[in-house]
């Protein structure tokens, strides 16, 4: 159904982060003291980059579909590898080759219909 993005995403990260909260509470405890520097850490991370992250995944899903978040969601973890080996000079260890041939491969299977279509026609 049509929903604002915006209200879809609040509702989605609340829902994750009451769902999160017991387990937090139960391995970590509640904080004795509420240091500045970590709670306005926390609360960066939660405004900005998750929140505008969430609206952006709704408003994509709204506008080119689910099949198509999808397909992208698979490349996170391929776009997070080369960018920590190209910035960050991180090893690649040989489990992410592993790792990226199982990726390609559900990226294949998932467009394995829309392939055989395109090389029909272009034969």
């Amino acid at each position: 159904p049509k929903t604002p993005p915006l209200a879809f995403a609040t509702v989605t990260l609340g829902i994750a982060a009451l769902a999160l909260l017991p387990i937090a509470l139960w391995r970590e405890g509640f904080p004795d003291v509420w240091e500045t520097r970590p709670l306005s850490g926390l609360l960066y991370a939660a405004l900005l980059p998750t929140a505008i992250a969430a609206v952006i995944r709704v408003r994509v899903i709204s506008t080119a579909g689910s099949l198509f978040m999808s397909l992208t969601s698979y490349m996170v973890p391929i776009w997070s590898v080369l960018l920590g080996v190209v910035i960050l000079s991180e090893a690649l260890p040989a489990r992410l080759y592993g790792a990226l041939t199982l990726i390609l491969a559900g990226i294949g299977l998932a467009q394995w219909s829309t392939l055989r279509r395109a090389r029909a026609k272009a034969t």
